[in-house]
C-alpha cells in the first residue's frame, strides 16, 4: 500500500510539474497587433479637420449602389449551369458485369 501512495505522489508531482510554466509576457507583448491596426488608418489626423474625405462623387456612388442592389449583368447567367462530368474510375476494368 505504501508503494501505491509513493507512485501516486510521484505521478501527481510529474503532472503538476507540467503546469509550472513561465507565462509572463514580455514588455512589448501586443505591439505587433497595435502596429498593424495603426498602419491601416488612412489619415490619423482626420478628426482634427473638417475637410471632406477622398471618395466617389455622387453620380459614381449612385451607379455603384444601383449595380450592387440590382446585380451586375456580367455575373448573371443565361440558362442552366454548365454540367461537370467527373470520371472517378482509377483504372482497372470499367466492368461489364463479367
Amino acid at each position: 500500500m505504501k508503494k501505491l501512495w509513493i507512485a501516486c505522489a510521484a505521478l501527481a508531482a510529474l503532472l503538476l510539474a507540467g503546469c509550472n510554466e513561465d507565462r509572463r509576457t514580455t514588455w512589448d507583448h501586443g505591439e505587433a497587433t497595435k502596429e498593424i491596426f495603426a498602419s491601416q488608418i488612412a489619415n490619423p489626423e482626420a478628426g482634427k479637420s473638417n475637410a471632406p474625405g477622398a471618395g466617389l462623387d455622387g453620380k459614381a456612388a449612385e451607379r455603384v449602389i444601383k449595380t450592387y442592389q440590382e446585380g451586375d449583368d456580367k455575373t448573371k447567367q443565361s440558362g442552366p449551369a454548365p454540367a461537370i462530368n467527373l470520371n472517378l474510375n482509377s483504372g482497372g476494368s470499367q466492368g461489364s458485369g463479367q
